[in-house]
């Protein structure tokens, strides 16, 4: 039988060594926020996300623990979020000091500053797309 989400991420904190308040400020949200999940809440995708990336899991893992996708998914998200990682990866790396660290990574605020960059671009067209390209 599946954990639920909110004991599963009781267990990934206290394996981890984080507080409430601690996990809360590295993904952003506030120590109540995470109590909130903990008692039964559930976090937003976006939060959903962060978590994966603060606790270094896979985004699909977390995705399945709180009921958004199904088992049989987690292999088909986890192949797409690698694809869009590498594709990402590569395009940054015409940045190299912009998007990425040392050891050529990219961090959780280069990627927030890529769809950042991305979303301007799409405003600045006027939410034109070209469909095919």
């Amino acid at each position: 039988m599946l954990m639920e989400f909110k004991d599963w991420l009781r267990e990934q904190l206290l394996n981890k060594g984080y507080t409430q308040e601690e996990f809360g400020k590295a993904i952003g949200v506030s120590g109540p926020a995470v109590n909130s999940w903990l008692q039964g809440k559930s976090p937003g995708v976006d939060n959903l996300r962060k978590i994966a990336d603060v606790l270094g899991v896979p985004k699909a893992e977390v995705f399945y623990r709180a009921g958004i996708i199904d088992k049989s998914d987690i292999k088909v998200v986890e192949q797409e979020e690698k694809d869009l990682d590498a594709e990402i990866q590569d395009l940054c790396k015409h940045f190299q000091g912009v998007f990425l660290d040392k050891r050529g990574d990219l961090s959780i605020e280069s990627k927030k500053v890529v769809i950042d960059v991305l979303k301007y671009v799409i405003q600045k067209e006027g939410g034109k797309t070209r469909k095919g390209e």
